[in-house]
């Protein structure tokens, strides 16, 4: 699998009796940035690394997967007002107080 080249931010999950502490000793070896770890299920890196490097990573006996981590952003901000009313734009509570919708006069 050709990859794009470039630096890419990825996540590493190893095996679970994989050691976290000689991945990363090999992830900081490709000039790779570790920006988080987590050892409480599974053993997780998320890092930050130049593209080409994937595969020698991969090679280390304690990695089961590596995959690219994706950055999410919430680009619907108007999706409250849609759902309660059918008409976009406008700002309106979903809620009033009580336990009646703002509607149920």
């Amino acid at each position: 699998m050709r990859l794009r080249s470039g630096r890419g931010r990825h996540q590493v999950l190893l095996f679970g009796d994989g050691d976290l502490a000689d991945v990363s000793a090999r992830v900081t070896a490709l000039a790779v940035v570790v920006e988080d770890t987590s050892s409480r299920v599974n053993r997780i890196l998320r890092i930050e690394l130049d593209r080409a490097n994937v595969e020698a990573l991969a090679s280390h006996p304690d990695v089961q997967w590596i995959e690219p981590r994706e950055e999410f952003h919430v680009m619907n901000d108007q999706a409250q007002w849609v759902d309660q009313t059918g008409v976009s734009g406008g700002t309106a509570k979903i809620w009033g107080p009580g336990p009646h919708r703002c509607w149920d006069k």
